[in-house]
């Protein structure tokens, strides 16, 4: 998956978590905001974990030289 995919991916979970708080501030039974806010906060867990398991592997496509001047560096 190339880093523009990966990077749709933590976004798109970011902003189903947004519509989730949106949502939850709509609830008038304290018990449905919460269904909600559990919903964002899974979402959220979800694009965090999304991102640290793409992490390691982008580190390494940042350190590989692609010019001939980063070579002799």
């Amino acid at each position: 998956m190339d880093r523009g995919v990966f990077m749709h991916a933590v976004a798109e979970y970011r902003m189903h978590a947004g519509n989730c708080r949106e949502l939850a501030n709509l609830m008038a039974k304290p018990s449905d905001k919460e269904i909600f806010e559990r919903l964002a906060q899974a979402w959220l867990k979800l694009a965090e974990l999304r991102k640290r398991d793409r992490e390691p592997e982008l580190e390494v496509f940042d350190k590989i030289p692609f010019s001939a001047h980063e070579q002799r560096a």
